[in-house]
């Protein structure tokens, strides 16, 4: 089912058209979550408390056109106000957006996994635990969870060319770095050829 059928099913298909769309949505919003915190409770409370919402305000949502930009908007805006709650920050209990910063968290299992990712994938997932924060949140928002590029701008509340150029960015760094060390370590300027 597509993402307007999917929407379609929440406002209008009772019961079972809201136990799909759960389906669909919590686990790409629980490791969405997992980017921003580590704690899984808060994550697991703010998909709860996105779905009450949803639940509650279903037959007045609007008629989107990007419903998974939307979805992962309203998702992130609830947890982040969870966060901001659940924090302190400074002596004067003032939050910092800083903290707020999107982490490409390494996973350990695909680290480990050493027989199902060669080591060239490895060395580009640690790559891109070192870009900024922005950087790594639109890649994963395009590659990860397949948004498209209409879909990260009303996600990321920025223009569609401003998402272009964080992709493109981030996507020239990553060659650059990898193809710096692959300089370095094998000492062959035409190493990057490869």
């Amino acid at each position: 089912m597509d993402d307007s059928g999917i929407w379609y099913q929440l406002i209008y298909g009772g019961d079972t058209g809201l136990a799909a769309f759960y389906q669909f949505y919590f686990d790409r919003l629980y490791f969405l979550g997992l980017k921003y915190t580590t704690d899984t409770r808060l994550v697991e409370d703010s998909i709860q408390n996105l779905f009450v919402d949803l639940i509650r305000y279903r037959k007045k949502l609007p008629q989107v056109k990007y419903q998974r930009g939307y979805i992962f908007k309203s998702f992130h805006r609830l947890l982040i106000r969870e966060i901001k709650k659940n924090t302190r920050i400074n002596s004067e209990n003032k939050f910092s957006d800083a903290v707020l910063g999107f982490y490409f968290i390494e996973d350990p299992v695909i680290f480990s996994a050493s027989d199902e990712l060669d080591y060239p994938v490895k060395k580009v997932l640690r790559i891109i635990q070192r870009l900024p924060h922005k950087q790594q949140e639109a890649l994963y928002l395009r590659f990860t969870l397949g948004l498209n590029y209409k879909e990260m701008s009303a996600y990321l509340d920025i223009e569609v060319e401003s998402v272009r150029v964080i992709i493109s960015r981030a996507i020239s760094h990553i060659r650059l770095i990898y193809t710096h060390e692959n300089q370095r370590v094998t000492g062959d300027p035409a190493a990057n050829c490869n």
